[in-house]
């Protein structure tokens, strides 16, 4: 329960002494901070109260079962200055913006802030990951880390003199924010003043400009994520802006010939497809980012003593 002089027995000792402590002027204010004051209580010892905006006093005393003379004393002091009051008052239009800001988040439709994925090929075959945020307009993001940084911690970031990220006051979309649960599981996302990151490093960062390179199952995780969600595609001098990954079907032949010792193997059907996966189940083709369900043909060719053709479908 809080602790005020409203509450307190005004008949008790403790509160008749206090207040004599107080009116003798031995109470003096050594620090006001946004959360707490502070008082310098001269009784028969002197001692310091820390009086909170949640009205729970503390004193350099250790008396903790009931307020003790110092915090009454405290009490005085700050009623009379006026200190107290608007300390709680400050903390109660805090909390209010908070719950604000918590209604606001749980508000169906109720983003403003939205993120644009740029998924890059390079034409070397490393893939690369890149992010803008903004609102109306877009602005580029020069350090996923940094990003992540202040998502995760609610600092602040300047993207231009036009915009400022504030994760205190603004929201992504659950898409937007299942994309940026997928890279804080990945990446090391360091603290504020140097300490040490709150994940563990699961991925070696490699970049390329602002692009994050992505390899193994950060990229598939990536990937996956595409597959439910917007992206722009750069791959060269193209840029294609794209609903999502789809999954297509392509037809395949396999042929495996043996010709003495010599063991052959030729796939017919992928002339026009990239690889963007080591396993080629994600591809460009045609422009598009596809996922392949394979519908494949092998043909088997054996020759011993003659020519022996029999086929597989599949």
């Amino acid at each position: 329960m809080p602790i005020t002089l409203a509450v307190l027995d005004p008949t008790s000792a403790v509160y008749r002494e206090g207040e004599s402590v107080f009116r003798r002027g031995s109470c003096a204010f050594i620090a006001r901070d946004e959360d707490a004051l502070r008082l310098r209580i001269d009784a028969s010892s002197v001692h310091v109260v820390t009086l909170t905006a949640a009205q729970e006093p503390r004193c350099t005393c250790g008396q903790a079962d009931s307020p003790c003379v110092h915090v009454v004393a405290a009490l005085f002091a700050a009623q009379e200055d006026g200190g107290l009051r608007r300390l709680v008052q400050c903390h109660e239009r805090v909390l209010g913006k908070r719950m604000l800001t918590a209604l606001n988040y749980l508000q169906p439709g109720g983003e403003n802030v939205r993120i644009q994925v740029q998924l890059r090929l390079f034409m070397d075959g490393r893939v690369g990951l890149g992010l803008s945020i903004g609102q109306d307009r877009l602005y580029a993001i020069q350090s996923i880390l940094e990003l992540l940084a202040s998502y995760t911690q609610g600092i602040s970031l300047t993207l231009s003199p036009r915009f400022i990220y504030q994760p205190t006051q603004t929201r992504f979309s659950k898409e937007d924010e299942r994309l940026l649960a997928v890279l804080t599981n990945y990446l090391c996302v360091p603290k504020a003043d140097g300490e040490e990151p709150f994940f563990e490093e699961l991925t070696v960062v490699q970049s390329d400009g602002r692009y994050i390179i992505l390899s193994g199952s950060f990229l598939y995780s990536i990937l996956n994520c595409l597959e439910t969600r917007p992206f722009l595609l750069v791959s060269g001098t193209d840029r294609h802006y794209l609903s999502c990954i789809r999954a297509a079907e392509q037809p395949l032949c396999f042929k495996v010939s043996l010709h003495s010792d010599d063991l052959c193997v030729a796939v017919e059907g992928m002339e026009d497809l990239r690889p963007i996966t080591y396993d080629g189940r994600y591809v460009l083709a045609g422009g598009r980012v596809v996922r392949l369900q394979i519908v494949s043909k092998v043909v088997f060719e054996v020759k011993k003593n003659g020519i022996i053709r029999h086929q597989k479908q599949r």
